[in-house]
């Protein structure tokens, strides 16, 4: 009796469980693990778990030896509390572990490339191509030569040395002179190039792998994601109701969530992106059978087939995509309005301070929301018929999805800077967990039962290591909440960590 009374409340038991003894054996954990090292402070390798991985150096790399003896003694997986208390997570349900584990992997990622970042800026990172040192390296300031971007009334002739100073300063800013001959800092380079904007390129590429996942994998698309869309995408999935249809004809036309996993169909061969109306040509209604109502009740105006099925009343693509943006904007202003709203309450302090500036601000904010996501759904769905025009129909059939979806996620730019990371990570993480089900559909890995907490694990060993050196780069409540697992952070506030 007893435990069937308990059982609807056997997940919430077991998560109150979970969240009450780990952060408490963390802490623990770390604190005897703390004393421990202090004890033995004056002992080279205390754990014996860095001499077989630093014993294949050779005696010249005597520094390379110290860094990564540094590094795996302060990672010390065999005793590190992330590790030993991982099994813990079997306690959570599983939706609740896997976005535990994407959460922490993203954020571990995030803080990593923080901290490379800051070690390329203290120049502790460089990569010096070996081909630029082997060409230059014999030949400094020898031989002269008239660079292509020089014209007739420039210097005749510049050195090897002045040559590599030019080109680094054609970069506009985005490389850094070196030392020697040749040596172009790449690092540098890509490093700039990928963070200029606030990661601005995160979001549009997540949403390209959406996009392209949402029509030719439909059953591994984050479904929340999916209704977001379509519930503000009514002008390009037609309904019974918008045709005007009844009775039998209207259970023929494709429910609205299931509109996009349809779209393959217009891919696929002998007759992939045909004209409208349809040619008479053996096979093709029955290929295109699913539409063939929509069709019937289409524009005749319309030339594309594509377009028919997706404005059918509409033939113009770019009045409907106008009017699609203005549709959109009532759905998307109350989302954002009411996030950005609450987000805005929960900063009661600041707001009593100077309520008209957090008004201006929350006023700012809600309009490039909705901006944001408006331009983005309809822009993806424009270029759906753009491409109908622009390209063949047996140019790019699939890869189009995806540009479009590309193209259509630089609105992001809309929005500031640091809104741009958080909502490029947010789309990362859906990308990154419709990838891990595609890959188990089409077997590129296997599941593993007895490691699906490894990912968390591995991801709170690294942000505990970065956070220890550099703790600004995990911020935001991940790092309020690593700083209170750990103990040694909260021992080193203050210190000088050379890693």
């Amino acid at each position: 009796m007893l435990k069937t009374l308990l059982r609807p409340l056997e997940k919430n038991i077991r998560t109150a469980i979970f969240l009450s003894l780990y952060p408490t054996l963390f802490r623990l954990f770390n604190l005897i693990r703390r004393r421990s090292r202090l004890e033995v402070e004056g002992l080279e390798d205390p754990l014996n778990v860095l001499t077989p991985a630093t014993s294949i150096l050779s005696e010249s790399s005597a520094k390379n030896r110290k860094r990564i003896s540094s590094v795996l003694r302060e990672l010390a997986l065999p005793t590190n509390p992330a590790f030993l208390l991982a099994p813990l997570c079997v306690l959570l349900p599983p939706t609740w572990l896997a976005q535990l584990n994407l959460y922490s992997t993203t954020a571990a990622g995030l803080a990593l490339a923080r901290y490379i970042s800051g070690k390329i800026d203290q120049g502790e990172l460089r990569w010096r191509p070996s081909w630029a040192q082997s060409r230059f390296k014999h030949v400094r300031n020898a031989k002269r030569h008239r660079p292509y971007w020089m014209g007739e009334k420039d210097p005749g002739s510049v050195s090897t040395d002045e040559l590599s100073q030019l080109a680094l300063e054609s970069q506009d800013g985005l490389g850094e002179r070196c030392q020697g001959a040749g040596e172009v800092d790449l690092v540098v380079l890509l490093r700039n190039a990928l963070r200029a904007g606030g990661s601005w390129w995160l979001f549009p590429l997540s949403q390209g792998w959406l996009l392209y996942t949402a029509v030719f994998e439909g059953d591994c698309f984050p479904t929340s994601y999916k209704d977001v869309i379509v519930s503000r995408s009514t002008r390009y999935v037609p309904t019974a109701e918008s045709l005007g249809l009844s009775g039998d004809m209207a259970k023929s036309i494709p429910h609205p969530s299931s509109i996009l996993s349809m779209f393959p169909m217009f891919t696929q061969s002998p007759h992939p992106h045909p004209p409208f109306p349809l040619p008479s040509i053996p096979g093709i209604e029955k290929q295109y059978e699913s539409f063939l109502t929509i069709f019937r009740s289409a524009n005749p105006a319309h030339d594309r087939a594509m377009c028919a099925a997706l404005h059918p009343m509409e033939p113009s693509c770019v009045k409907n995509y106008v009017k699609a943006v203005g549709d959109a904007v009532p759905s998307a202003a109350g989302l954002v309005g009411g996030w950005s709203g609450l987000v805005t309450l929960l900063r009661w302090k600041t707001v009593s301070k100077n309520p008209p500036a957090a008004l201006l601000k929350w006023l700012k904010s809600t309009a490039r929301g909705t901006a944001l996501i408006a331009l983005s759904i309809g822009t993806a769905w424009a270029w759906v018929c753009a491409f109908q025009r622009i390209l063949g129909p047996t140019t790019l059939p699939r890869a189009r999805f995806s540009i479009g979806g590309i193209l259509a996620g630089c609105w992001i730019m809309l929005v500031p800077s640091p809104r741009r990371l958080e909502l490029g990570m947010y789309t990362f993480r859906l990308s990154l967990a419709s990838l891990w089900k595609v890959g188990l559909k089409k077997g590129w890995w296997k599941y593993r039962a007895s490691a699906k907490f490894l990912p968390f694990a591995l991801a709170m060993t690294l942000l505990t290591y970065v956070k220890r050196r550099t703790p600004s780069a995990v911020d935001g409540w991940v790092g309020r909440t690593v700083k209170y697992l750990d103990q040694d952070i909260e021992a080193r506030t203050g210190e000088d960590i050379v890693a």
